[in-house]
């Protein structure tokens, strides 16, 4: 049996006694710790603990590390003790283990106080730090919280058992030792005063209260708040004579007397009968306290810096006097390498050194300079030393938080030649600089600061994090670049210029030709990050099934891997439509990112777009306050707040948005015209909306708008967008093909079929991407046939598509295509849901029709295929995914909301057929007259669903 204790100490026994060898090896013991504690509890993948305990390695180096730590730890314990299913996964024999945490969980669980008080003995692992293993760390801070919030539970659970049972004494202990797990949490203070109040110990109620405030006062310089305070003063108020010492238990409670003028109740009888003005005072007391605190803190909020805001102090020098010029020279330099890095602001040397010279000699002393630090107004401040270690100094730097009781956030310690000041400051600047930064994503920080030896390139990269954090994508996708070129293999800041050109509406291929620079660097990536790197390159080549598959794994592997959790979102977002999904299944990725991280701007703002998809206006405003001061004045800042407005239906405050779109920065009107058609499906509002932007840079979804509403004349006449402003002599005609083939279009029978022979005489060579080409051309050309029900020229256009198909094109899967369209049309058949089947499953043939260009009809077609062959749930879903989130298939909008309306009513779900027979009469209520007759066609057969 192994012997494993890791509460409030650490001690490790095998079978032949104590393990010391290993509790000298931080990241062994550290393994053990996490086989044995790490949930779900059993086998782990091997390459989950890869990533968690060697992250920087590559993989080859890893597996040989973790293959040597196992060996050791079978050496020192029992071989039995690791167990696992095949290769690749590693886990523990918890027969063979007796581990205190566990047998304290086991007797939290089944409600055995005095094994749980007995068995927590403080936290997990107390002080126990392994270097190089930042995931583990998170890991075992977040076990050291829960635990120790499974040993408070149970404290409060026992003394509320206790009072129930009528045990006074009892209650008190538990909760002051519950209380005392807690020692600056307030309330856990005024539960405890609650349970010592209603056991009428006013001694220990006062001394509880006054050891608080003390302990408060000596840390953080505060007293308890005005709440607490309150109650307190209410306790003091009551005449002593009210209460009387119970002589039978010195250490236990005080009991309420019954004096002749005025009795006080027992604890049971208080609890059924208040008195009602005294409890109307003392509510109306706690009202006013609690008014003024919230007062007063806001308003000390409000003198708050903005930002960051770093002080460095001057280092103390040990050793010989003549390093001061070293101690001076660091201390300079990190301010000019510190100064404005992500954002920060350095606090004005001169104001650090003119009111710390007074007291030169003291400038080592922690609290001095925190105060300091807090005089200057600094959120946090960094104090160091040098000192003389033969030809070589060393210099050790601490940064601190001006927060509390100056708490030590990050170390750094380096060492060089008494000459070498310069790489001396980059070094420690290089350590320190993520958590100065203290912005976006830490893990992407984190890997930056690993990723390069160059200052110059860090500092760029954490100034590009900046401007994501502040919306400010364009910059950011320049200061990454600027990164890049400083050191072209700083593979972490290529992968996040990446993102920055695609946020900042870059083209694919300038996105792509980013990648492969992270590629040309991902030697130096760990393997979660080389894993995130070609979940990338599928999300950006548009490969959802392959991005969502690694995303997913690694999300499985590490619940907390924020990066793989956006990215996943992401992809379910954007490219989920293309797969017949709705944008909608990406909610549980974004909450899981804004759970992780409250401050990441990207998943708050997705998360207020499925808000007001949702129409829910208070989690939408909620969201808007997180997001919108980062937002504001930006474009993505007016689709934000143009969704406000018409979620909340206040006409004043739409009013207010729409004139504000005039002063509204290019493309800010078109943004918020998109979101309103996408998310609340108000597309006549979006053409209003867009109508409103700067000339040049609104209209390109304007077409759409227009079809979809069935304001075919607008649409037909004016220019076809988007795409028509192409340098291609095919988009275009192929567009107004596409829009030819829609069911009930207004066309004249000469101006359809000018525009097939527009298409028909598309000039192609013979190169691959003409090929390509003319499988599009040949299979737009047979859906326009199979529109008008003309089967000979669909037959001929099958027939050439049929001559094209090769490996090397999609001739096969538009081939499918066809054949469900025409049987479709026709009424449907087998045979035309096997088409549509085998183009949804097979991810190159879904790729080709139904992304990257939403704008053909493939998923319209595919659906009525499949719903026209009784696949309902497949039609579906293949409905519900228009539109997308570009907005480019808003023209399909009202046709999938009819598809989904008549197989909701052919399933008797009549409630929600009429929603959706309503939602297409409400885009078609202003449809022109020529196009009346489908307009009462849908109207009919909302009717037959009755009301």
């Amino acid at each position: 049996m192994i012997t494993f204790k890791a509460l409030g100490a650490i001690a490790l026994h095998g079978p032949h006694g104590p393990a010391d060898k290993l509790l000298a090896q931080p990241k062994r013991l550290a393994l053990l710790s996490w086989l044995a504690l790490a949930s779900p509890r059993g086998p782990h993948r091997r390459d989950r603990l890869l990533a968690l305990f060697w992250p920087e390695s590559d993989e080859g180096r890893a597996r040989n590390s973790l293959s040597q730590a196992i060996y050791h730890l079978r050496q020192e314990l029992e071989p039995e003790l690791f167990v696992g299913r095949g290769a690749e996964t590693l886990g523990l024999d918890f027969a063979r283990l007796d581990c205190d945490v566990l047998a304290f969980e086991q007797a939290a669980a089944a409600g055995r106080w005095l094994e749980v008080r007995t068995r927590y003995q403080g936290d997990l692992l107390p002080s126990f730090h392994v270097s190089g293993a930042l995931e583990f760390e998170r890991w075992l801070e977040r076990e050291r919280q829960r635990l120790a919030g499974i040993a408070v539970d149970a404290g409060w659970r026992a003394a509320t058992d206790a009072e129930r049972r009528g045990e006074a004494a009892e209650a008190a202990e538990a909760a002051r030792w519950a209380a005392g797990l807690l020692p600056y949490d307030e309330e856990a203070l005024r539960r405890l005063l609650g349970v010592l109040d209603r056991a009428g110990d006013r001694a220990g109620l006062l001394e509880a209260y006054e050891s608080f405030a003390q302990r408060l006062g000596q840390e953080f310089g505060e007293r308890p708040g005005p709440e607490t305070a309150a109650l307190v003063a209410q306790v003091r108020s009551r005449p002593l004579a009210a209460y009387e010492v119970d002589r039978s238990a010195h250490d236990g409670p005080s009991v309420p007397a019954t004096a002749p003028s005025e009795r006080v109740p027992t604890p049971a009888a208080a609890r059924r009968s208040r008195v009602p003005l005294g409890l109307a005072v003392a509510g109306a007391l706690l009202l006013v306290l609690t008014l003024v605190a919230i007062a007063r803190r806001s308003a000390e909020a409000d003198l708050l810096p903005v930002r960051r805001a770093v002080a460095v102090m001057p280092f103390t020098v040990h050793g010989e006097p003549s390093l001061a010029y070293v101690g001076d020279g660091i201390g300079a330099l990190l301010e000019a390498k510190l100064d404005g890095a992500g954002g920060t602001r350095l606090v004005d040397p001169r104001a650090v050194r003119g009111l710390l010279a007074p007291r030169s000699g003291d400038t080592g002393d922690a609290g001095l300079t925190l105060e300091a630090a807090r005089r200057l107004r600094a959120t946090h401040f960094v104090t160091g030393d040098v000192t003389a270690v033969g030809d070589r100094v060393q210099v050790r730097a601490e940064l601190r938080s001006a927060a509390g009781s100056g708490d030590v956030l990050k170390a750094a310690a380096v060492s060089g030649a008494r000459d070498s000041l310069f790489a001396l400051a980059d070094a420690v600047a290089l350590q320190l600089l993520p958590d100065v930064a203290g912005l976006g994503r830490r893990e992407s920080q984190a890997a930056g600061a690993a990723g390069t030896t160059s200052l110059d390139a860090f500092r760029a990269f954490l100034d590009g994090e900046a401007a994501m954090a502040a919306g400010r994508y364009a910059e950011a996708a320049d200061r990454f670049a600027g990164a890049v070129a400083f050191d072209s293999g700083f593979a972490i800041a290529a992968y996040r210029g990446a993102t920055a050109l695609d946020w900042a509406s870059h083209s694919g291929q300038e996105i792509l030709a980013m990648l492969a620079l992270a590629d040309r660097g991902r030697a130096r990536l760990s393997i979660r990050q080389t894993r995130l790197l070609d979940a990338a390159t599928a999300y950006y080549r548009q490969d959802g099934d392959a991005a969502e598959h690694v995303l997913a794994e690694m999300v499985a592997d590490d619940p907390e891997a924020i990066e793989a959790w956006f990215l996943l979102g992401e992809t379910r977002f954007h490219l989920g439509p293309a797969r017949g999904r709705s944008w909608r299944e990406a909610r549980v990725p974004f909450e899981r990112v804004a759970a992780l991280d409250p401050d990441d701007l990207e998943a708050l703002l997705h998360l207020a777009r499925l808000a007001a998809a949702d129409r829910d206006r208070p989690r939408l405003e909620a969201l808007a306050a997180a997001v919108l001061p980062r937002l504001r004045g930006t474009v993505r800042g007016w689709e934000l707040e143009g969704l406000r407005a018409y979620v909340s239906g206040d006409q004043a405050r739409i009013a207010d948005f729409r004139r504000g779109l005039a002063s509204a920065p290019p493309g800010a009107a078109q943004e918020a015209a998109r979101a309103l058609a996408v998310y609340l499906e108000e597309v006549e509002v979006a053409l209003g909306v867009d109508r409103l932007g700067a000339p040049g840079r609104s209209g390109a979804l304007r077409t759409p708008y227009l079809v979809a509403l069935g304001r075919w004349q607008e649409a037909l006449d004016g220019p076809v967008v988007p795409g028509c402003e192409r340098p291609t002599g095919w988009f275009c005609p192929e567009l107004r093909l596409a829009l030819a083939s829609l069911p009930g279009v207004p066309l004249s029978n000469e101006r359809s079929e000018a525009w097939r022979v527009e298409v028909e005489n598309i000039v192609t060579l013979g190169d691959d991407a003409s090929r390509h080409r003319n499988v599009a051309r040949f299979a737009m050309l047979g859906r326009f046939a199979a529109a008008q029900g003309d089967g000979t020229r669909w037959a001929e256009a099958k027939r050439r598509l049929d001559s094209l198909v090769s490996p090397d094109t999609f001739a096969a899967a538009y081939g499918a295509w066809l054949d469900a369209v025409w049987l479709a049309r026709q009424g449907g058949a087998v045979t035309a849901v096997d088409g549509a089947r085998a183009i949804l499953r097979d991810p190159a043939r879904r790729h080709s029709l139904l992304g990257p260009e939403p704008s053909w009809p493939a998923r319209l077609d595919l659906a009525m295929a499949l719903a026209a062959a009784g696949r309902d749930e497949e039609a579906l879903a293949l409905f519900r995914s228009v539109p997308d989130a570009s907005g480019r298939d808003l023209m399909f909008l009202p046709y999938a909301r009819l598809g989904e309306a008549r197989l909701l009513a052919r399933r008797g779900q009549l409630a929600a057929a009429r929603r959706s027979f309503g939602d297409v009469l409400r885009l078609w209520r202003h449809a022109d007259p020529a196009f009346q007759p489908m307009v009462a066609a849908a109207r009919a057969d909302s009717a037959r669903v009755g009301r």
